[in-house]
C-alpha cells in the first residue's frame, strides 16, 4: 500500500526522484512574458542566492509559461539554460561547476550550480 501511495504522489509531482536531489535549494528565475530572458527580479535573484551561498550547490528551474510552446518548439528549454548560465558565468561561475538538464516529466529546467 505504502509503495501505491508513493507511486501516485511521484506521477502527481511530474518530476521523478532521481532527476531532482531532495537536497538542492530551488530558486524560480522570473521571465519577462514571452521572453527567453530573465527579469530584472530574476536576475537580482540569481545574485542574492549566488552572494548568500557562494559554496554551497543549488538548482535554478524555470517552468515553462506555455505548454503547447513547449512541444511545438524543443529548443526553447535549451535557450533559456544557455541565457541562465550565460548570466551564472558572468557572475562568476565556471564551466566544470554548471549542469543543464530538463525534467523529460514536466519540463522545467534545472540548472544545478557548485561553487567550492
Amino acid at each position: 500500500m505504502k509503495l501505491m501511495l508513493w507511486v501516485v504522489y511521484i506521477l502527481l509531482a511530474g518530476c521523478s526522484v532521481s532527476e531532482f536531489d531532495s537536497g538542492e535549494q530551488q530558486v524560480v528565475i522570473n521571465y519577462e512574458q514571452n521572453q527567453h530572458v530573465p527579469s530584472e527580479q530574476g536576475k537580482k535573484d540569481l545574485q542574492v542566492v549566488i552572494d548568500t551561498h557562494p559554496k554551497s550547490f543549488f538548482t535554478i528551474y524555470q517552468p515553462y509559461h506555455d505548454y503547447q510552446l513547449a512541444e511545438l518548439d524543443d529548443a526553447l528549454w535549451h535557450t533559456r539554460a544557455l541565457k541562465l548560465a550565460q548570466l551564472a558565468r558572468i557572475q562568476g561561475l565556471k564551466p566544470n561547476q554548471l549542469t543543464i538538464k530538463e525534467c523529460q516529466t514536466c519540463q522545467n529546467i534545472s540548472i544545478s550550480y557548485s561553487r567550492s
